[in-house]
C-alpha cells in the first residue's frame, strides 16, 4: 500500500480502442453526438508559473491538449479523410492510433490557397473536406486547430502558404528572386513558379532572406492592394463555416510568420521590442483581423504568433484585437533548435517556455506551443530533444502538436522528374513528416503516449512524467475545487502500465478516490473536503504488480 495508507494498487487491463463518440468518462472527449464540448479560457486553467490563462472546459475543469501536426502543402491541400494510408490520411484509423495515444489535438493545415484560390472566391468543396475531418477528429476527443500555414510565404519563393494572386513583390531585374542569394531564376515550371531544380540549390530557409519574399510579406502586413484585409476576409469566412463547431479550438492566423522587407526596414527583424516586426508590423495586421473573427464569432479562439526568434519573448503590446480580447486569444511559439536554445536536458528546453509564458501573463492570453520536433525528427534514441521539451511543457502545464503525424505528401516518377515542385500528391517541401514503416503508426510510436493529466478538477500546481526512469513515474499536483462534479482525468497507457502493474498514490490521506477505465484514471474528490485542498497524485508502474 502507499505511503500513509493512502494509495491503491490497480491493476491495468488491456482493453480494445475506445469506440467512435466514446471518448473517456468525464475526459473533455466523451460529449454525445460525435462532438465536443466547448474550450474557453479562464485563469484557473494554468498554475502559478504558466501563462495568464488555459484551456477550461464547461465543467470548470483545466485542459492540457496533445497532439501532432497535419499540413499538406501542395494541391489539393488537404488529407485524405475516405482511404487509410500511411503517408496521406487523417481518416478514423488514424484518430484511432491517436486516440490510444492519449493524443487529442490535431493542428491541421487550413491552406489559403485551397481556401480562396480566386480573390474573392471561396472554396466551399475544400471547406467541406476540411469540416469533414474535424468531425473524424471529434468521435475520438480530438480537437482541431485550423492553421493556415506558410513557409517562406509562397510557391513563388520556394515555399509556399499564400495563393499566388495575393503575392506582391517590387524586385525584377537583378534584383528579382532569388537576388541577393544568387542570381535571379529564369526557369519556371508549367504555373510559372520556380522549378524543383532551381530551388534546390539552397534549403528552403535561406529564401527568407531574399528581396521579393520580404517585400511581399511586407505588402500582406501594410495591406498593399487591400492584401491585409482580404486576409481578415478569408478568417471571417472560415470562421462564420465553423461558427457553433466546438470540435474546433481555434485559429492559428499565420505559421511562423517573418517579419517583413528586412531589407529596406533591418531593425524590424531584432527581437526586441522597440524594433521588432511583430509590433511594427504583425500586431495592426492581427488586429484587423480578429476585428472581422469577431464580428461574425465574437468567442472565437484566435491563435497568434511572432517572429520564430523570438527567444526572449513575443513583442506584442497586446494580443489581436486589444486587451479586451485576450480572454479569446492564445500566443502561439515553437520549439526548434535552431533558433532556440538546444534542448540537451530539460533546463535547456524551459527557457522558451519561461519566455514565453511571462509573455502571455503580461498579454493576459493563454499559450500553446503549436509545433516542436516529433519524437524521431532529431534523435532516434528514447531521451532526445522530444522528452526533454515535452517534460518542460509538462512543467509549465502546456499544451503541444509535435511535428508532423505523417508524409502528407507522395511523390511518383511523374512528378520527380517534373520541373514544378508540387508532387503527385501535396508537395514534400519546406520540411514533412516521417514515413510509416506499418500501419500501426508513425516511428517512434510508444514515446507519443505520455502520461499526463487530459483534465484537472482544480488549479494545476505541478506536473512531471519520468519517461526514462524504471517505474514510469508520473506526479500531478493541483488544488481541488469542489463545486466541479467531473473527476480529474490522468491518461496512463499500458505501453508505460503494463497489466497488473499500475500503481496510484493520493496524498493526503481521504481526500480523493481512484478509478480506473484503461487507458484512464480518474480522480474524485470524497465528501466533505476542504475547497482548495492541494492533492498530490503519483503514478507508477510497480514490477510484478499487486
Amino acid at each position: 500500500m502507499g505511503r500513509g495508507g493512502a494509495g491503491w494498487l490497480l491493476a491495468l487491463a488491456v482493453g480494445a480502442p475506445l469506440a467512435a463518440g466514446g471518448g473517456a468518462r468525464g475526459a473533455p472527449g466523451g460529449a454525445a453526438g460525435g462532438l465536443l464540448p466547448r474550450l474557453e479560457l479562464g485563469a484557473h486553467g494554468a498554475p502559478g508559473n504558466g501563462a495568464a490563462r488555459g484551456f477550461v472546459d464547461p465543467a470548470g475543469r483545466a485542459v492540457l491538449l496533445r497532439g501532432v501536426n497535419a499540413v499538406v502543402k501542395g494541391p489539393p491541400w488537404v488529407p485524405v479523410a475516405d482511404e487509410f494510408s500511411r503517408d496521406l490520411s487523417m481518416t478514423d484509423r488514424d484518430f484511432q492510433i491517436m486516440q490510444s495515444l492519449g493524443l487529442n489535438v490535431v493542428r491541421l493545415g487550413v491552406m489559403w490557397p485551397g481556401v480562396e484560390p480566386e480573390r474573392g472566391e471561396y472554396n466551399e468543396t475544400y471547406l467541406d473536406l476540411i469540416e469533414d475531418i474535424t468531425r473524424r477528429a471529434a468521435r475520438y476527443g480530438v480537437y482541431t486547430l485550423l492553421d493556415m500555414h506558410q513557409d517562406v510565404l509562397s510557391e513563388a519563393f520556394c515555399g509556399e502558404g499564400i495563393p499566388n494572386w495575393a503575392v506582391r513583390t517590387r524586385s525584377t531585374g537583378k534584383h528579382a528572386f532569388p537576388a541577393p542569394l544568387l542570381p535571379p531564376f529564369t526557369n519556371a515550371d508549367e504555373h510559372g513558379f520556380p522549378t524543383r531544380q532551381d530551388c534546390s540549390k539552397l534549403s528552403w530557409p535561406h529564401y527568407y532572406a531574399t528581396h521579393a519574399a520580404g517585400e511581399a510579406f511586407e505588402a500582406l502586413w501594410r495591406n498593399h492592394d487591400g492584401l491585409t484585409q482580404t486576409w481578415a476576409e478569408m478568417w471571417a469566412h472560415v470562421a462564420e463555416r465553423f461558427r457553433g463547431q466546438d470540435q474546433v479550438l481555434g485559429l492559428e492566423l499565420m505559421n511562423e510568420p517573418f517579419p517583413g522587407d528586412a531589407y529596406r526596414h533591418p531593425t524590424e527583424i531584432i527581437p526586441l521590442k522597440p524594433f521588432s516586426g511583430d509590433r511594427r508590423n504583425m500586431q495592426k495586421a492581427y488586429d484587423r483581423i480578429a476585428a472581422e473573427v469577431a464580428r461574425v464569432d465574437p468567442t472565437r479562439l484566435i491563435f497568434f504568433a511572432g517572429m520564430t526568434w523570438d527567444d526572449l519573448g513575443p513583442g506584442f503590446s497586446h494580443p489581436p484585437g486589444g486587451a479586451e480580447r485576450a480572454e479569446h486569444s492564445v500566443l502561439a511559439y515553437h520549439y526548434y533548435h535552431p533558433p532556440q536554445l538546444p534542448a540537451k536536458t530539460h533546463k535547456e528546453a524551459s527557457f522558451q517556455f519561461k519566455m514565453n509564458m511571462k509573455a502571455a501573463r503580461k498579454l493576459g492570453t493563454a499559450a500553446f506551443l503549436t509545433e516542436t520536433c516529433d519524437p524521431i525528427c532529431t534523435s532516434q534514441a528514447p531521451a532526445g530533444p522530444f522528452e526533454h521539451v515535452a517534460a518542460a511543457a509538462d512543467a509549465y502545464f502546456q499544451s503541444y502538436a509535435s511535428w508532423e503525424w505523417k508524409p502528407f505528401c507522395r511523390e511518383s516518377e511523374a512528378s520527380r522528374a517534373s520541373p514544378s515542385r508540387w508532387a503527385e500528391y501535396g508537395a514534400c517541401v519546406t520540411g514533412y513528416g516521417p514515413q510509416w514503416d506499418g500501419d500501426e503508426g508513425p516511428p517512434g510510436l510508444p514515446r507519443y503516449a505520455r502520461t499526463f493529466a487530459q483534465a484537472v478538477a482544480g488549479t494545476p500546481r505541478s506536473m512531471a512524467f519520468d519517461s526514462m526512469s524504471a517505474d514510469k513515474r508520473f506526479f500531478l499536483a493541483y488544488k481541488m475545487n469542489t463545486h466541479i462534479p467531473e473527476p480529474t482525468v490522468i491518461f496512463a497507457s499500458p505501453e508505460n502500465y503494463p497489466p497488473g502493474q499500475l500503481r496510484v498514490e493520493i496524498q493526503p490521506e481521504n481526500v480523493a478516490s481512484a478509478s480506473l477505465e484503461p487507458p484512464y484514471i480518474y480522480i474524485t474528490a470524497l465528501p466533505g473536503l476542504r475547497q482548495g485542498q492541494q492533492v498530490n497524485i503519483t503514478v507508477t508502474a510497480a514490477p510484478g504488480g499487486p
